[in-house]
This record gives structure tokens, sequence and C-alpha cells, in this order.
């Protein structure tokens, strides 16, 4: 009788026994550490982490896709300030924004990509935005800064809240058909 209450090393813990009270212990200090270092690298989304992402774009977003506000960086600017007057400021790189699947990107070098540039050029330019086919522009980006606001505005339009972005650098783009 005492064997059949033993339980070997392979059998289920049962209710109340410490092995199972051991077993929940691991659980929740691996799942305590796991959260820990998550959110210790700020998410999956972290300043200086590379991250793929995609868009989807048509040729008039290389000119036509706006920013305004002050981004508190020296180096990269909108084309607008914050009160919606061009910033010709040359010594900073202006940026461009795009919307993709990590949300709302303000791109460095998106446009300047070697296939990028060549899917642009073979577009007409003049031609009225619903002419144009859509593509999808895949990079691998190295995240710079997160901007808590932002102004953006597609076409020379009414200017919209584009809420909180990611200043991102674009290291390597290739493109497709969408």
């Amino acid at each position: 009788m005492a064997d059949a209450q033993t339980l070997s090393a392979d059998s289920p813990p049962r209710p109340g026994s410490r092995r199972l009270l051991v077993d929940g212990c691991i659980v929740v200090v691996t799942l305590a550490l796991a959260t820990a270092l998550f959110f210790q690298r700020g998410g999956p989304l972290s300043e200086g982490s590379e991250v793929q992402a995609s868009f989807s774009a048509i040729s008039p977003d290389a000119r036509g896709a706006e920013c305004a506000g002050d981004l508190g960086l020296a180096d990269y600017r909108c084309r607008f300030d914050d009160s919606y007057q061009r910033d010709t400021d040359e010594s900073r790189r202006e940026i461009v924004p795009l919307n993709g699947d990590h949300g709302l990107m303000l791109l460095d070098g998106v446009f300047e990509q070697d296939e990028v540039r060549d899917r642009i050029d073979q577009d007409r330019p003049g031609q009225p935005r619903k002419s144009y086919d859509r593509f999808k522009i895949y990079c691998t980006l190295r995240l710079l800064h997160r901007i808590e606001s932002v102004k953006v505005r597609w076409t020379r339009g009414a200017w919209q809240n584009g809420g909180p972005a990611w200043l991102a650098e674009a290291e390597h783009c290739t493109v497709r058909a969408d």
C-alpha cells in the first residue's frame, strides 16, 4: 500500500503536494523575469533597435507626404515647423511620414534607397493621385527617437494629428507591387 501512494519522478503532482507548489513558483518567477526584461528593453520597439517594417506608398508620397512640428532634435526636421511655416534649415535632414505595420513612422532616407527611387522614377509625375499604382516598401529601420506629437498631411490638404511616431533611419529597403 505504501508503494501505491509513492509518486514516481514522472507522475503528475497531486493537488496540495509540495511539487505542485514548487512548479507553480518556478512558473511565476519565470513570468516575472520575462516581463521585467521586456519592459526594460522598452517593449517591442525601443530606441536603437532594428525593426522590419512595410509601408504602402504611391510615387507622389515622396514629395507630398509632409510633417509639421518641432521634433526637438538637432539633426532632423519636418518640412514645416510648429506654426506651419516651411523649415528651410538645410543643415538638418528632412524626414517623411509614412504609415506602416508599426503605425506612423517619420523616416529618414526611405525615398533615397535605390530600389525605392527606381520604382518612383517609373511613374510620370504630375498625374492625378488616383492614377498611381500603389507599391509596398519593405525596410530594415533603425529606431532613433520616439516623437510624442506631430502633425501630418499626405497632400496639400488639411493637417491631421499624427499622434506619437517613431523617427527612424531606413537602412535597407526593397519594393514589391501592392
